[in-house]
């Protein structure tokens, strides 16, 4: 089986959660953003009424609301994809018939992260980039968004892929719960508490490259090493 099919199977396994994901994360930004888009008259019009702007730190950030959205969604998104990917066929035992086919082991693990990248480029990313692109629109808001804060939402969707590779590692992973097994997870979950303590961009994404490369390196490791 080549890479190709690989990756078009691990898209139809996909596609379920990445059309969920487009309408749970779409429906959400949306109201969200037009929530926001009417608190902000109300504010504007309560305080030209009084006879001067009312400025409120609802005015401050816009669309404040999406970050802890795109948080959740994505960390969902992530356990889900790893779940179907990498736990389920640990559950009913079906990677024999993946690995016996003529096609080197590393590439079923490719075409795996290749698919997951693609879902959340093509929900999260493309939706995130729509919802940003509607609300910088000068006039929309009263304050300008800053292009910060669309890197910011960029993160929040590595998180989820930081999630993703960690709850992959758990799931191929052969030790005991009460040993190493949940090391994935706890990788994964020291990544992303860093990830949110660094005050700039640049840093919680050097911190994400870091926690993603040792992440995958234990998932091949892990995955090339055992007897399935």
């Amino acid at each position: 089986m080549k890479f190709a099919a690989l990756l078009k199977k691990e898209l139809r396994i996909c596609l379920p959660w990445l059309l969920l994901c487009i309408v749970v994360f779409g429906l959400f930004g949306t109201l969200t953003i037009k929530g926001r888009m009417l608190n902000q008259k109300h504010y504007l019009d309560q305080g030209y009424q009084d006879g001067h702007p009312y400025y409120n730190y609802v005015l401050n950030t816009p669309i404040y609301e999406t970050g802890p959205l795109i948080l959740m969604v994505a960390m969902a998104l992530g356990v889900l994809l790893a779940i179907v990917q990498f736990f389920l066929p640990e559950l009913f035992r079906t990677w024999a018939f993946t690995i016996h086919r003529s096609i080197r082991p590393h590439l079923i693990v490719w075409s795996k992260f290749s698919a997951a990248a693609i879902t959340f480029i093509a929900s999260m990313g493309i939706l995130w980039t729509l919802l940003y692109s509607y609300s910088a629109v000068p006039g929309r808001f009263y304050l300008p968004l800053f292009f910060r804060t669309y890197l910011e939402g960029w993160v929040y969707i590595l998180v989820g892929l930081i999630v993703y590779w960690g709850t992959a590692l758990s799931a191929i992973s052969t030790t005991h719960l009460y040993t190493t097994r949940l090391l994935g997870l706890a990788i994964a979950t020291g990544v992303i508490f860093l990830m949110l303590l660094q005050t700039s961009i640049t840093g919680a994404i050097t911190v994400a490259a870091i926690g993603a490369v040792l992440l995958i390196v234990q998932i091949f490791h892990t995955f090339l090493a055992r007897e399935f």
